[in-house]
This record gives C-alpha cells, structure tokens and sequence, in this order.
C-alpha cells in the first residue's frame, strides 16, 4: 500500500532532493536541471544497484508521487515537475541499459564472457 501524501508538491520537493542524491557529482547537484552531458567512463554505479535501495524504489517513488497527484489534483500545480522527473528517470535508465548492451557488464561493473550470457531481449543475462 503507497503512503498518504497530503502535500504532492512537498513530496514533489522531497522526491527531487533524494533523486539528485543518487546521481553522478558531474550531473549537479544545483537548483534547475539536471546536466545530460555524460562523462566519459561513466559506471552509474550509484545509481545502477540492485536491492532494497536499488532502481525499484526509484520506480516506486515516482510511482507514489503519480497516485498522489491524480488524486489531489486541485493542489497539484506541479504536473510539470512530476512529468521532468519521470523524464529523468527514463534518460539515466536508457543510459545505464546502453552501458550494459554496449559493455556486456553488470551493475558491478564486473565484466562477463559471452559464454556465460545468454540473451534475453536486448540485455544479456548470466546464466545459472
């Protein structure tokens, strides 16, 4: 069950604090947008991770703050940051996926042979 969130844009504010925690020094850490210009060698490692602090809870997050803004939409002037977080989220996710493709590694930033991957969609996945 997502928790009550009276004040979406507080939650909004909050959301975009921790979110900008989670991301690479070189992307900002400033008032306004986040930069797009990724650094060579860029490993994503504070944001590419599994378990309970893992991508999951960014999804969920943002999932809380969509439930919470469509039902409180009379005090929800503030679609457009909702709508530039979800952005966010989709263009660093589309990064660390072609980190991933383009390297064959994993979150760890270990890298695997091909004689261990077997291939799911586009993302190569160790066998067991």
């Amino acid at each position: 069950m997502p928790p009550k969130i009276v004040k979406v844009p507080e939650y909004g504010q909050s959301w975009w604090m921790w979110w900008k925690t989670l991301q690479p020094e070189w992307r900002g850490m400033g008032e306004g947008k986040l930069s797009r210009q990724v650094l060579e060698g860029e490993k994503w490692s504070q944001t590419c991770r599994g378990g309970a602090n893992g991508f999951l809870m960014i999804v969920l997050t943002l999932a809380w703050w969509i439930v919470a803004a469509e039902q409180n939409s009379e005090q929800c002037t503030a679609d457009a940051d909702l709508h530039l977080a979800m952005e966010d989220v989709k263009w660093v996710l589309d990064r660390m996926v072609m980190l991933i493709n383009s390297e064959g590694i994993l979150a760890t930033g270990m890298k695997r042979s091909l004689d261990n991957t077997a291939a799911l969609g586009d993302v190569a996945v160790k066998k067991r």
